[in-house]
């Protein structure tokens, strides 16, 4: 979503047009990045969420990705 959409939506909540600037503002910063920056963060990340996975390659994406909230 773009900012200016976020804050001219004239029914979406204080809270969650802050959430969303916040997203976008990581996204942006994201796409600045080097890619060697992007692939070994991703790397790390994956490593990371699949450390107590028996079957690592066999993790499915989606196990993957709930588990980068935590």
């Amino acid at each position: 979503m773009r900012l200016s959409t976020i804050w001219t939506l004239p029914s979406m909540p204080l809270m969650e047009r802050l959430r969303r600037t916040q997203e976008w503002a990581t996204m942006e910063f994201a796409s600045r990045l080097p890619k060697r920056v992007k692939y070994w963060v991703t790397i790390q990340e994956i490593a990371r969420t699949t450390r107590d996975s028996p079957d690592i390659p066999a993790t499915p994406l989606q196990d993957i990705l709930r588990k980068l909230d935590e």
